[in-house]
């Protein structure tokens, strides 16, 4: 039974507490029975397309609309209902048919259909063909393919296939390797589309693979520890493709798919928190459990469990059930949680962005003040409990005792100031308190002159001087003798609780009670402002802040005010707004926006913005309250902002807001449809579907009256719902419906509608801002039949037709009667002869129509043939013909069995008959007998009606649009060639459309589209017929009936003809029909003749492949090369000149010829403007406030770094990159870039800068770059002591600062750090912002898949592409290709020949690719196909990733490319972190064990003799470990950090070092420190030689490129005193490296360079894992005397070496190092070793499996899941369980690694 029940939200609003760790809350909405739900037990939860919230109960199935219930369940007496209220899993179709959601119940399961809001009941087949009953079906999902899986608890899985309407049945029976149990508890679909299933009562996971329908098995135990889980309860997928099991212990373990890993996670008392039964991912890096014992947040990155709460609290703000079953995140991120006895808690998403500190033991709850100290740390003063310190860091909150004799103060003031804290209190006078030393110092009346002990405000103003607001005035604090004078009497009530400073030298206070009070500084004079200024002002001021030359005032009554300093005039922001007469406790200023805490709430202000520029936050968001405490409200240095009330504190980042209205678009839905209020039931006459569904309806009547019901699925702020609505013809404006308006269902009637066509638009939106996707109802208002046009010209003609009529009545009556009588007797003789003629002419046409009828649908299937028989054609006209005049139908309607099983099983690839009678299970004993196939046939048919009706498919309409709209038919039907030109920017993106659909949805083979697509999208497109693969070339060639071909003609736009030549092929082919040219120009003649008839263009075309008659050379061996066997019989396909064509056409005659070669395809360029195949426009993505967002940032990282006053140099280069940045529109590169590095640093992955990034400053702050660019310097992290300018520092000027001598801090003792790497920003960007900034970014090789990912977190879903490539033909390949292809034909050619045709090949499209890390970022609102068509690389439909069509490069000036790349030293880096337990950030880059690698291998502990010969440390160091760069270093000898920049420099450059600084260091013209080493060098250099600055940017550009140098630059630098040699140096270089991104890559290798040092077995297993891709256990692992005898050999024939055994012969040499310094191997175990990654055991490595020769990575994966299994048997069982080649097996036997196994598991008699 169907119910709708009511639920005023307001009342269902009760607040209840989430802890989030930390000391942090959320709050929760309830949703019970008393709220409309069918039952308090709640099963299963699931959202639908629409937005729906779908509620499984343990009594009934409900349907949400954020503000009422509507409640489903069984209804004897009505039909299509819920046979079984006990609702266990819910989930959507998807496909074919989105409307409908899938019920699992305790009886099977149901399928819900949304368009008549019908349940149909699904028989479940087992696999003998019976229904199964009482099937508990626990788990549901529909992967991509069209089928559904069921999940049932005892009865195994079963896959239902929607086209088939097949069932196949999966158990533990049949498949006891992949299911522990017939119980199914999870099945998950996954990002890349694979279906995983978990089953109960042990520990195996299984993937499904559709190509061998079978599936692989995962056992879910810690790689590491072999710890299995207890039991699998449930599973999740995260947004970084990371699979997360949850066992009955709570234990928790992630599956990194990348890696095939599983690691553990438990928690210490794991029974405390019982059985996890749901899941999700609540924020990236949280994952929230519901267990038997509350809710658990899990934090993956430090791995730790949270129980937030266990649901025993029986109290309002409590969890209110402990049993929690099911967990959904709703598409707007808020968090739903069924529970078994306390219904549905919901959490806001909004609410996750509100946190609560709790108070700490023995602190104040009532929160009355806040100040920020330079650590960090927040102070907070109360009412009821005095001091306390808030750590954010570590989340401490203790009290803080100010004065021993009474620790709870009331505390109202805090200021810091310097080193001291003044906290101004209720009662009991001032304190000051030494932050170092926590001394403290009281204030009260006696003796310091303090006017009253009440004292609200304190404040140090920019000239030294210390004010104190008090109850009675204003005060002064004079330093030297520290007493307190009365500056400014008030008397009593005149509360002074605020006091800032403007710009202009004025002191402004807040009086409660006299208002507004201005003190100038130049004549040292109070003055009351209350009323002054345009008047209005209340004289009870609560709070300021000054913005410029705005002053915001927050008054008691008056709402929010602004002072115009400049102008001297006031306004009152919120007059027109409905917040005018409230009060506003606080101002926080972020940006451009006020926070204003008040007595209705928190309000986000954005002045400026009008109606829309409030939006107000209450206690239904997550705040603690709607009211808060007077001037209890801060901004941190982090951009937090806190703010307290009387029951705690809330903490917010308000940037998280800005993302969230953003993306926060309501859907609108429409609950019913009223006509004379009375609901239009779905009949199938008004309404087939819902309104909701149909969208569209048509009424006939005069004056029709209509009411339309609509609702936004608001489910996190339905009270703050607005709507805008019209009826378009009828209503002239939107019409908005208020705050208080919005919530629940919205009733909107229109009375007395003419006929007209109308469109009912709605749109929503939270708080009026950013309305959503309007949803629209078409409404046809037709007039009644008595009204119609037609009627009324019918009543005109009847009345002229009375009144003639009438006149001739008269007339003709008298003389009627005498002629009847004559006429009598004489018709009476003529009926008698007329009937006997009548009935032998009858009886002789049925004689003749018979057979006719019988024989005429035959002769329609000989018509369709007839091309192929000479002369029948115009037989069958005649017979046709023949049938019209006699009136016999010859157009029959034909249902075709191939067609239909096409369409209804797709999954065959085959059509015949004995194929299709077997799908569909219908037995073929005599197949090729006719009357037995006959039989076949129509019991197909029989089958077939079953299933179209099972689909609702009734009418051979729904059959054709079905056939139509299936894709998979679309790519089995024969395709056609066809011409799209695009004539103007409409049908460029129209055409970019079908590009993409023919490459993603339609391609099979070759790209494809259907008409039906192209005639959606035509608007733009002209259609050409095409070449001799063209449908209408085809349709005349296979002899089609006339009007088929006339239809075809009527389809295209323009028809084509080529040159015979194109076509002679035909007449070499034995089964084609053409035997002669002439017939070839026929076909060309009746083209042209079709054009002629029915006003068609034709033009002539060549079909061009290449330019030149003798270019065919190049076709013909590609296409040899690729297989085609007809290769060498090239068409001639070149461009033709105009003469060459008309001399081909000239047997149409030269008129004709003239028209179809010069004149249509005139006619046809005319028709399409000029447009370009990409967009000129630049569209970067927008990041709402990105530009403030990184000033923030920068400014938050910079004061952290060097204090609250910022150095010049460092305020100075901060504001010039800003400035640069934002002003050129960058800004929002730099905070994707920071999120994606914040991302990765979060998840424990260090990123590396590439590029010159690294010489941007801001860059540096935002996070993006290690690499500080700001000269040498020292800092103190502590004091933030800074000194740029003494002579030691200066010293150091282009160098390093980690060069420097270590040095003490001055001020606090402490040791300072040495930063700076002196890079110029120019650099980056240009000295006019006027380069196009690159920030690349190289993330871990195993961490660049989830970086991916990321970047679709951060754009939202479908805006991000994988940059696409295109692949060309090589030399190599080409030269491979003419070389096979004249071998073969036994011709000679010489080898400047064979040179000469590769140059005509190489460079031809072969494929198409993606770019290794380019990610293509669509902004929000555009349309990829806009810029470029999309596609699978390669055309692989097995992939979702989806590249641009276009090369990136075509595109790279539209879209943003970001390069997220994979690089080893991040990998490796992370790797010696997790085997150390060391940071990586914390390594010193000054260590000179370090630097001796550089110079000798004394660090080593080993000599040159001992490593054959290698002088230095650095083999195998990134950057430094190759032969050529260890020579480059003994070359350049360097001393220090700087020096290894500049190698690095070096060794990335092209002509730089060879022939180039390398001659010039051995000559003693320069040396390492005077070199051309990075670019940044010549615009440096040049600069200070005098150049112009621009000049010298443009020279090194140039230069760095491998441009040269003009003559006038020459000229220039000459003049400028700079040296031949240095200009003889530029003119060689190729390429030219940055410093910044060598100062990155030398960083990243100096920290394994330091692991190299001091944790050497950690270095070399994590090289040997990464890097090492030659290393081979046989020879590397067997001892130092047998590497010794295959280095030996290697080195003998070192010039001779493949590519495999130079890597191995490199890595030999890391080999020796490691045994010389006394390390070794241990050897491999298979049941301990992992597949690629070496580990540390007993002091030695143990090498990864895939180091065994012969076996690969996946080979040695599947080695290590089989040894998970067990102990092998033999080697036999060894082979069946790895799948390992007997190869690999002997040579693991031989190297004892399988010890003593047997060669089979048979037993002999002897072995007892």
């Amino acid at each position: 039974m169907e119910s709708r029940v009511k639920c005023a939200v307001c009342a269902v609003v009760m607040c209840l507490v989430l802890r989030a760790g930390n000391g942090m809350e959320h709050k929760f909405r309830y949703y019970t029975d008393n709220s409309g739900l069918s039952s308090n037990t709640i099963q299963c939860l699931y959202q639908d397309d629409k937005g729906y919230v779908w509620v499984g109960t343990a009594d009934g199935l409900d349907r949400f609309n954020s503000y009422d219930f509507t409640n489903y369940r069984s209804d004897y007496r009505r039909r299509n209902t819920l046979e079984n209220n006990c609702i266990y899993s819910l989930c959507g179709e998807g496909f074919p048919n989105g409307d409908r959601i899938w019920v699992g119940t305790s009886d099977g399961v149901y399928i819900f259909d949304s368009k008549d809001e019908s349940f149909v009941h699904l028989p479940i087949l087992g696999s003998d063909g019976r229904e199964r009953r009482n099937l508990l079906v626990y788990s549901l999902a529909a992967d991509v393919a069209g089928n559904m899986w069921i999940g049932t608890l005892g009865d195994g899985l079963y896959r239902y296939s929607l086209k088939s309407g097949t069932f196949e049945h999966y158990n533990a029976a049949k498949y006891p390797e992949a299911f522990s149990s017939d119980v199914i508890v999870k099945i998950v679909l996954d990002h890349d589309n694979n279906i995983w299933v978990a089953s109960g009562g042990g520990s195996l996971l299984s993937r499904y693979n559709p190509e061998n329908n079978r599936f692989s098995t995962f056992r879910v135990e810690d790689t590491l520890t072999r710890e299995p889980i207890s039991r699998i309860s449930t599973m999740c997928q995260d947004s970084f493709g990371d699979i997360w099991i949850a066992g009955y212990a709570c234990e928790l373990y992630k599956f990194e798919l990348s890696r095939l890993t599983f690691t553990c996670n438990r928690p210490e008392d794991g029974e405390a928190y019982g059985r996890v039964r749901s899941m999700i991912e609540y924020t990236p890096g949280i994952i929230m459990l519901g267990t038997d014992h509350g809710l658990v947040n899990f934090n993956t990155k430090n791995r730790s469990f949270e129980h937030v709460d266990n649901g025993t609290t029986n109290r309002n703000g409590r969890l209110n059930d402990k049993f929690i079953h099911s967990i959904l995140k709703d598409r707007d991120g808020g968090v739903w949680i069924g529970t078994y006895f306390g219904g549905i808690n919901y959490l806001s998403p909004l609410s996750s962005l509100f946190t609560l500190i709790e108070a700490g033991e023995g602190c104040g709850h009532i929160i009355s003040k806040f100040c920020e100290d330079p650590e960090g740390n927040i102070w907070i003063g109360s009412d009821d409990g005095g001091l306390s310190l808030y750590n954010p860091r570590t989340g401490s909150y203790t009290p803080v005792a100010v004065d021993p004799r009474d620790r709870a103060l009331n505390i109202h003031a805090l200021t810091i100031d310097g080193g001291w804290l003044w906290v101004g209190t209720y009662g009991d006078g001032l304190y000051r308190i030494d932050l170092r030393t926590r001394q403290m110092k009281h204030f009260t009346q006696a003796g310091t002159g303090l006017d009253n002990l009440d004292v609200y405000s304190v404040f140090r103003d920019s000239r030294g001087q210390l004010w104190i607001g008090t109850k009675m005035g204003i005060c002064r604090y004079d330093d030297v003798s520290q007493t307190i004078t009365c500056a400014f009497g008030l008397g009593h009530n005149s509360d002074v609780v605020d006091i800032c400073e403007d710009a202009r030298g004025h002191l402004w206070f807040a009086s409660l009670g006299k208002g507004l009070i201005r003190y100038g500084f130049d004549d040292g004079r109070f003055a009351l402002c209350s009323h002054d200024s345009g008047g209005g002002l209340s004289d009870f001021v609560s709070c300021l802040a000054v913005e410029g030359d705005n002053l915001w005032i927050g008054t008691h009554g008056c709402g929010l005010c602004r002072y115009d300093i400049a102008a001297d005039t006031l306004s009152r922001e919120f007059d027109m707004l409905p917040y005018g007469n409230c009060a506003v406790f606080q101002i926080v200023q972020n940006g451009g926006e006020l926070w204003l805490t008040t007595n209705r709430g928190l309000l986000k202000y954005s002045p400026g913005n009008g109606p829309q520029s409030i939006y107000k936050f209450t206690s239904d968001d997550g705040l603690l309250a709607n009211i808060f405490n007077a001037n209890s409200g801060i901004k941190s240095s982090t951009g937090h902002i806190y703010i307290g009330c009387n029951n705690g504190i809330n903490k917010f980042y308000p940037y998280d807001f800005t993302r969230r209205e953003n993306s926060a678009k309501l859907s609108v839905v429409f609950p019913d449809f009223k006509l004379f209020n009375r609901s239009v039931p779905v009949d199938g006459r008004l309404l087939s579907n819902t309104i909701d569904c149909q969208r569209s309806v048509r009424l006939r009547g005069r004056k029709m009256s209509f009411s339309l019901d609509f609702i936004a699925l608001n489910f996190s702020s339905p009270l703050r719902t607005v709507y805008r609505y019209r009826l378009e013809n009828f209503d002239d404006k939107w019409i908005t419906t208020g705050l208080d308006e919005g919530a629940g269902v919205q009733h909107v009637s229109y009375t007395n509608l003419p006929p007209n066509r109308y469109r009912f638009v709605v749109s929503a939106s939270t708080g009026g801002e950013q309305f959503g996707e309007e949803a629209v109802v078409e409404i046809l208002v037709l007039p009644p039949w008595w009204m119609a046009r037609a009627m009324v010209v019918a009543y005109g003609v009847l009345a002229l037709l009375a009144v003639a009529g009438g006149g001739l009545w008269l007339r003709r009556r008298i003389g009627r009667a005498h002629r009847e009588q004559i006429a009598s007797i004489t018709r009476k003789n003529k009926l008698d002869l007329l009937e006997a003629k009548v009935s032998l002419f009858t009886e002789v046409a049925n004689e003749i129509r018979t057979p006719v009828a019988l024989i005429a649908a035959p002769v329609e299937e000989i018509a369709k043939r007839a091309g192929d028989l000479p002369g029948l054609r115009d037989d069958v006209d005649i017979i046709r013909k023949n049938c019209e005049r006699m009136g016999l139908p010859f157009d029959f309607t034909i249902a075709d069995t191939v067609a239909l099983a096409r369409i209804l099983l797709p999954q065959l690839n085959r059509f015949k008959l004995d194929t299709v009678a077997k799908a569909v299970g219908v037995s073929l004993d005599h197949h090729h007998r006719a009357v037995d196939d006959a039989a076949c046939t129509a019991e197909i048919f029989v089958k077939f009606i079953e299933m179209l009706h099972e689909r609702g498919m009734e009418t051979l309409d729904d059959v054709n649009q079905m056939g139509a709209t299936s894709p998979e038919l679309v790519k089995k039907l024969k395709s056609h060639h066809a011409i799209i030109l695009a004539t103007n920017d409409i049908g460029r993106i129209n055409l970019y459309r079908l590009v993409s659909m023919s490459h993603l949805t339609y391609f099979h083979k070759t790209p494809r589209v259907p008409k039906s697509e192209f005639v959606k999208y035509r608007e733009g497109l002209l259609l050409g017929s095409a070449c001799e693969a063209g449908e209408l070339y085809h349709a005349i060639l296979d002899g089609r009936p006339e009007e088929e071909i006339l239809r075809l003609v009527k389809f295209y736009d323009y028809l084509e003809i080529q040159p015979i030549g194109n076509n002679s092929f035909m007449l070499r082919d034995e089964k084609s029909a053409i035997n002669s040219v002439e017939e070839l120009q026929d076909i060309n003649r009746r083209i042209v003749k079709l054009g002629e008839t029915f006003n068609k263009l034709v033009v002539a075309t060549c079909d061009v492949h290449f330019l030149d008659p003798e270019d065919e050379v190049y076709r013909r061996i590609i296409m040899a090369g690729k297989g085609f066997k007809d290769a060498d019989d090239q068409a001639p396909l070149f461009l033709r000149t105009t003469e060459e064509m008309l001399k081909e056409f000239e047997y149409l005659g030269s008129t004709k010829a003239e028209e179809v070669v010069i004149t249509n395809p005139g006619k046809i360029a005319d028709m399409c403007e000029k447009i370009a195949p990409v967009r000129p426009d630049k569209c970067p993505p927008v990041i709402e406030n990105s530009d403030q967002m990184l000033r923030d940032i920068c400014y938050t990282k910079a004061h952290s770094m060097y204090g609250e006053e910022l150095p010049s140099i460092v305020k100075e280069r901060l504001d010039r990159e800003l400035n640069s940045i934002i002003s050129n529109g960058y800004a929002v590169m730099y905070i994707i870039a920071q999120k994606l590095v914040w991302k990765s640093n979060e998840d424990g992955y260090l990123v590396g800068s590439r590029g010159s990034v690294g010489s941007s400053f801001a860059a540096t702050m935002s996070g993006i770059t290690e690499v500080n660019p700001l000269q040498a310097h020292y800092r103190c992290a502590y004091c933030k002591y800074s000194d740029f300018d003494s002579p030691e520092v200066k010293a150091f000027s282009g160098r390093s600062g980690c060069d420097m001598p270590d040095k003490i801090c001055p001020v606090c003792g402490k040791k300072l750090v040495k930063d700076g790497f002196d890079i110029p920003f120019e650099t980056f960007l240009g000295f006019k912002g006027n380069k196009e900034p690159d920030i690349d970014l190289n993330f871990s090789g195993e961490y660049q898949s989830k970086a991916h990912a990321y970047c679709e977190v951060i754009f939202g879903y479908g805006q991000t592409f994988r940059a696409g490539t295109i692949g060309t033909l090589a030399d190599k390949t080409a030269f491979g290709y003419i070389k096979n292809y004249y071998e073969e034909r036994g011709v000679h050619k010489r080898n400047c020949e064979i040179d000469r045709i590769v140059q005509g090949c190489v460079g031809v499209r072969r494929t198409t690719g993606q770019h290794p890390g380019g990610i293509v970022v669509l902004p929000v609102g555009e349309e990829i196909n806009t810029f470029t068509p999309v596609q699978h690389p390669a055309n692989d439909m097995t992939t979702a990733t989806v590249t641009t069509h276009f090369d990136y490069h075509s595109i790279d000036h539209n879209l943003l490319k970001l390069d997220i790349l994979g690089h080893d030293d991040p990998t490796m880096i992370r790797m010696l972190q997790d085997l150390t337990g060391i940071d990586p950030t914390t390594i010193p880059l000054d260590d000179e064990s370090v630097m001796s690698l550089f110079k000798n291998t004394s660090a080593l502990g080993v000599t040159p003799d001992d490593i054959h010969g290698i002088p230095l440390g650095c083999l195998g160091i990134p950057e430094f470990g190759t032969d050529f760069a260890m020579q480059m270093v003994i070359d350049a000898k360097p001393q220090e950090f700087s020096d290894l920049i500049r190698i690095s420099g070096l060794s990335h450059g092209t002509d730089v070092w060879l022939g180039n600084a390398q001659t010039l260091i051995e000559q003693g013209l320069a040396t390492i420190s005077t070199a051309i080493c990075t670019r940044d060098d010549i615009m440096i250099y040049l600069i200070q030689k005098g150049l112009d600055s621009e000049q010298s940017f443009t020279i090194m550009e140039s230069v760095r490129k491998g441009k040269g140098l003009k003559e006038e630059w020459k000229t220039e630098m000459r003049a400028h005193d700079v040296p031949e040699w240095y200009i003889d140096s530029c003119l060689k270089i190729k390429y030219m490296f940055p410093k910044a991104h060598a100062a990155a890559y030398v960083m990243m290798a100096w920290r394994i360079a330091y692991c190299k040092v001091y944790y050497p077995l950690a270095y070399y297993a994590a090289y040997f894992s990464i890097r090492a891709t030659g290393f081979n256990y046989e020879i590397m692992c067997q001892g130092k005397e047998r590497l010794e005898y295959f280095y030996k050999d290697y080195t003998r024939r070192k010039d001779s070496l493949s590519k495999k055994e130079q890597d191995t012969y490199r890595d030999m040499k890391i080999v020796q190092e490691m045994y010389a310094r006394g390390f070794d191997f241990t050897p491999i175990d298979v049941y301990r070793a992992k597949p690629d990654r070496f580990q540390v055991i007993d002091g030695k490595l143990m090498p990864a499996l895939n180091t065994i020769d012969g076996m690969g990575d996946n080979a040695a994966i599947a080695v290590a899941e089989a040894a998970k299994d067990g102990k092998f048997l033999s080697k036999d069982d060894f082979r069946q369980r790895t799948k390992a080649t007997k190869t690999v097996i002997d040579l693991m036997a031989d190297l004892g690694l399988l010890g003593e196994l047997p060669e089979s598991n048979q037993l002999s008699l002897f072995d007892f």
